[in-house]
């Protein structure tokens, strides 16, 4: 179960997404890269882990953690030169699921970091980033989001929330992922019917090939 401090550092992120005529979508005032930083700062102070967390190499340790193998070699070279390439490359929406994986991979690291209320430590921090991405939630998390109908047809960032918090807290029982699809359907449902059909948007399950 994620603790209220993951809870919080979620929600704290939130005001970073927006959504616009059914679509999920970041600050156009924003490159990815920018977002991630302010996002990975607001989540460190969520646990009182800036002071000993705080910094560029801690970001890109999640970055490379989170991302799948063929996104990790170009964040490898320079975090920030890759995230304005696919800026470039990405739309709105699926700008909003990169957002939403920096999200849900820090809160998930920073979990195991500082769980059973210890103090945030650096060692321990590289030490569950590696766990983090050897691990199956890993591959859940990237599912999770990428597999989410919300970032394409949404009404509120509410559901966005939602499914940050569900990546992040792992729940992967068949039962569960059922129930939430199945809400997450409905919800998709109610908001299509309120727009006309020229705002339809993107098909449900686009997604760019390179994050997949």
């Amino acid at each position: 179960m994620l603790s209220q401090r993951g809870k919080a550092a979620i929600d704290g992120a939130m005001p970073l997404f927006s959504v616009t005529l059914g679509h999920a979508a970041i600050p156009n005032t924003h490159s990815i890269w920018e977002s991630a930083v302010q996002c990975f700062e607001q989540i460190l102070e969520a646990y009182d882990a800036r002071a000993v967390l705080s910094g560029q190499d801690n970001l890109r340790s999640i970055l490379q953690a989170t991302f799948d193998e063929e996104v990790r070699g170009l964040l490898d070279a320079d975090a920030q030169e890759a995230m304005g390439l696919l800026d470039d490359a990405l739309d709105d929406a699926t700008k909003a699921r990169v957002l939403a994986q920096v999200v849900a991979g820090t809160v998930a690291v920073l979990e195991r970091t500082t769980d059973f209320g210890r103090p945030a430590d650096a060692e321990r921090f590289r030490a569950e980033v590696r766990r983090f991405a050897e691990s199956g939630h890993r591959g859940r998390l990237v599912e999770t989001i990428e597999g989410s109908r919300v970032f394409g047809r949404c009404y509120a960032s509410q559901q966005i929330r939602d499914v940050i918090v569900r990546a992040a807290d792992d729940r992967h029982d068949s039962e569960g992922s059922a129930g939430w699809l199945e809400e997450e359907g409905e919800s998709a449902i109610g908001w299509a019917t309120e727009l006309p059909s020229r705002n339809m948007g993107l098909p449900w399950g686009f997604t760019i090939l390179a994050l997949n």
